[in-house]
C-alpha cells in the first residue's frame, strides 16, 4: 500500500512540474505604453528661469511646444519629463534646445516612439501677466442654476472656491473665466466639477500659473438671505472724507446710490458694509468708485445677489468752481490766490451781490494775452448765473459739453484759440446774443446753432468750414455774420430767413455763386464778397435797397446785373479785379448820388441802349 501511494505521489509531481514549466513557456505580454505625459522646465532644476514653464504636448503630432521668457539661455536646460509606466526615455539631462531636440520614448516592450521638442523665447515686450481675474457659472450657460454663482479666488494659494445650491449636479458646469490681458486658460468648456480642477493660465510670454478649483454645494439647510442692510463710508476709514456718507439702497432695483462733496478722489474708498446675517458681500476692501463697482452679496446657501453702486458729487460752491478752472490749468497766469474766501479780488472775476459769479474774463484785455488756459473743466457748466465768459487768445483744443448749462450766458467768447469742434449743447444757450469763433481750426458747425434764436452777432470767420447748416436760417435775430477766410463752396438757401442782418462777411472763400434768396436781406448794409471764385450775382441783389457797401473785388465776373443800378444807398462799391470789360450804364448812374465806384481802368460804361 506504502508503495503505491509513493509511486502516485511520484505522477503527481511530474504533472506538477510540467504544469510549471508549461507557465514558463507563455509569460505575460509587455506593455507598449510610450508617450510623454508631461514636460517641465523646473525653476529649481534651471538657474536660467525664474519659475517653472510647462510645455504643451501634441500626441497626435507628437510635438512638444515650449515657450521660456525673453533672453532665457537655451544652451542647457533640463526638463522633468514623465512616461508612460515602465517606459523609458532618452536623452536625459541637460539639452541644447537652441534647436530642435528628438526624444525617444521606449515601451517595455521594445517600440517606440519619437517626439520633437521646440523651445521658443516669449516676446521682448510680451506680458507676463496670467492671472484668473473671475470665475462664474452663469444661469444663462447652466441650467442645473437658477442664478449666477461666482467663486471666490485666492490669488495667492491659486485656488478657486465655489459652492452651488445643495443638490446642484456637477458633473457638467460651465464657467465663465477672465484671465490677464494676453492670457489663454485652459481647459474651456463645460467640465465635471464632481472632483477638483486644474486650470491653466498661459501669458503672452508663455509662462504658467496653475488653479484649483473645487465646487461644493451648500448645506440643504443654509439660509437664503442676502440683502445689503447699510453702506456708509465711514470718515475715520477714508482720509478723502472729512464726515461720514451714508449711501441709499434700493432693495428693489439692487443700486448703491451715495452722494460725495464736490471733487471728492473716489479712486481708493472704503465702505462699510453691513448684510444678512451668515451672508458674505465680495468685493472686500477699498475700491476705485471712478467705474461701475458691482458687490455681489452671498448667502449662506450660496445663492447670490447683485447691487450696482452709483455715486454724485453735490453741487460745487462758485469758489470750488473757479478753483477746479484754475487747478485744471497749472501752467496758468491768473495769479489768483485760491486761499483767499473773496472770489471777486481774483483777476478776471466779476460777481453780482448775492456772490454769485456773473462775469469771467480769462484774457488780458489791455495786452490782449489771455492767461494760459489750455482746458475748460466741466464744472464751468456750474456757474449757472454767468453772462459773460471771455476765453479769447488762449490756448483751448476743446469746449465741454457743460457749456449748454449756462443758460444766462449772453456773451461767449472763444476767438484764437485751437478749437476743433464745438459740442452740440452749446445750442442751450438760448440767452447768448454774441458768439465769437473766429481764428480758431474749425472744420464744421453742429446743427444746433440754429437754437440760438436770441444771438445777434455771430463770428465764424479764419476757421476750416467747408459748409454751414441750413439751420443758421433759424437765427432770426441775427445782425451780423461773419464767416470770412474759409473754405466755402456755397451758402445755404435758408440765408434768406435772416432779415435782420446788416453785416454779412464772406470774403476769402471759394464760392462760385450765391443764392438768389439772398435778395430777401433786406436790411443788409455791408455785403463783402471779395476774393471767391464768383462768376455771376443774382438779380435779386437788386432789393438790397439799403446797402451802403458791396465789395465784389478780386473774383470771376464778367458782367454784373443792371439791378444794382437800384443801391441807390450804395456808398462803395467794389468791382476791380474782376475780368469785366464794361458795367451797366444804370450802375455806373450810381456815381451820380455819390456811390464810389472802384474798377480797373479800362472798364468801360454801357449805354441806355446797351442796357
Amino acid at each position: 500500500m506504502k508503495k503505491y501511494f509513493y509511486v502516485l505521489l511520484f505522477v503527481a509531481g511530474g504533472i506538477c512540474m510540467a504544469s510549471c514549466n508549461k507557465d514558463d513557456d507563455n509569460p505575460s505580454p509587455k506593455s507598449d505604453a510610450k508617450q510623454i505625459l508631461s514636460f517641465v522646465f523646473k525653476e529649481e532644476d534651471n538657474t536660467a528661469l525664474n519659475e517653472d514653464v510647462t510645455a504643451e504636448i501634441n500626441q497626435e503630432d507628437k510635438t512638444i511646444t515650449a515657450t521660456v521668457p525673453f533672453g532665457t539661455e537655451l544652451t542647457s536646460l533640463l526638463p522633468e519629463v514623465e512616461v508612460s509606466e515602465k517606459a523609458a526615455v532618452s536623452p536625459t539631462g541637460a539639452q541644447d534646445f537652441s534647436n530642435e531636440v528628438t526624444y525617444t520614448v521606449t515601451a517595455e516592450n521594445g517600440t517606440k516612439a519619437t517626439y520633437k521638442v521646440i523651445v521658443n523665447q516669449a516676446e521682448p515686450n510680451a506680458s507676463n501677466a496670467k492671472q484668473i481675474l473671475s470665475f462664474v457659472f452663469k444661469e444663462e450657460d447652466n441650467t442645473a442654476l437658477n442664478e449666477d454663482v461666482t467663486a471666490a479666488i485666492n490669488q495667492e494659494d491659486k485656488t478657486i472656491a465655489a459652492t452651488v445650491p445643495f443638490g446642484t449636479e456637477l458633473t457638467s458646469l460651465l464657467p465663465e473665466v477672465k484671465v490677464s490681458e494676453k492670457a489663454a486658460v485652459s481647459p474651456t468648456g463645460a467640465q465635471d466639477f464632481s472632483n477638483e480642477v486644474t486650470y491653466t493660465v498661459t501669458a503672452e510670454n508663455g509662462t504658467k500659473a496653475t488653479y484649483k478649483v473645487i465646487v461644493n454645494q451648500a448645506d440643504p439647510n443654509a439660509s437664503d438671505a442676502k440683502q445689503i442692510l447699510s453702506f456708509v463710508f465711514k470718515e475715520e476709514d477714508n482720509t478723502a472724507l472729512n464726515e461720514d456718507v451714508t449711501a441709499e439702497i434700493n432693495q428693489e432695483e439692487k443700486t448703491i446710490t451715495a452722494t460725495f462733496p464736490f471733487n471728492t478722489d473716489v479712486t481708493s474708498l472704503l465702505p462699510l458694509i453691513e448684510v444678512s446675517e451668515k451672508a458674505t458681500v465680495s468685493p472686500a476692501g477699498a475700491q476705485d468708485f471712478t467705474n461701475e463697482v458691482i458687490f455681489t452679496v452671498t448667502a449662506q446657501d450660496q445663492t447670490q445677489e447683485h447691487y450696482t453702486f452709483k455715486f454724485n458729487f453735490t453741487a460745487p460752491t462758485q469758489r470750488e468752481v473757479l478753483i477746479a478752472i484754475y487747478n485744471s490749468n497749472p501752467g496758468n497766469t491768473l495769479g489768483w490766490d485760491i486761499n483767499n474766501e473773496d472770489i471777486s479780488s481774483w483777476v478776471g472775476v466779476t460777481v453780482d451781490d448775492q456772490g454769485r459769479v456773473i462775469k469771467l474774463v480769462f484774457v488780458d484785455e489791455d495786452a490782449q494775452i489771455g492767461y494760459g488756459l489750455v482746458t475748460l473743466p466741466a464744472e464751468i457748466g456750474q456757474l449757472t448765473s454767468l453772462e459773460t465768459l471771455s476765453l479769447y487768445s488762449n490756448q483751448l483744443t476743446s469746449i465741454p459739453a457743460e457749456i449748454g448749462q449756462l443758460t444766462s450766458l449772453e456773451t461767449l467768447s472763444l476767438n484764437n484759440n485751437q478749437l476743433t469742434s464745438i459740442p452740440a449743447e452749446i445750442g442751450q444757450l438760448t440767452s447768448l446774443g454774441y458768439l465769437y469763433l473766429d481764428y480758431n481750426q474749425l472744420t464744421s458747425i453742429p446743427a444746433e446753432i440754429g437754437q440760438l434764436t436770441s444771438l445777434e452777432y455771430l463770428s465764424l470767420g479764419n476757421n476750416q468750414l467747408t459748409s454751414i447748416p441750413a439751420e443758421i436760417g433759424q437765427l432770426t435775430s441775427l445782425e451780423t455774420l461773419s464767416l470770412y477766410n474759409n473754405q466755402l463752396t456755397s451758402i445755404p438757401t435758408e440765408i434768406g430767413q435772416l432779415t435782420k442782418l446788416k453785416y454779412f462777411y464772406l470774403y476769402e472763400n471759394e464760392l462760385r455763386s450765391i443764392p438768389a434768396e439772398i435778395g430777401q436781406l433786406t436790411n443788409l448794409e455791408y455785403l463783402f464778397l471779395y476774393n471767391n471764385q464768383l462768376t455771376s450775382i443774382p438779380t435779386e441783389i437788386g432789393q438790397l435797397t439799403k446797402l451802403k457797401y458791396f465789395y465784389l473785388y478780386e473774383n470771376e465776373l464778367t458782367s454784373i446785373p443792371a439791378e444794382i443800378g437800384q443801391l441807390t444807398k450804395l456808398k462803395y462799391l467794389y468791382l476791380n479785379n474782376n475780368p469785366l470789360t464794361s458795367i451797366p450804364s444804370g450802375v455806373c448812374n450810381l456815381e451820380n448820388n455819390g456811390t464810389n465806384i472802384i474798377k480797373d481802368d479800362g472798364v468801360t460804361c454801357e449805354t441806355a441802349a446797351d442796357d
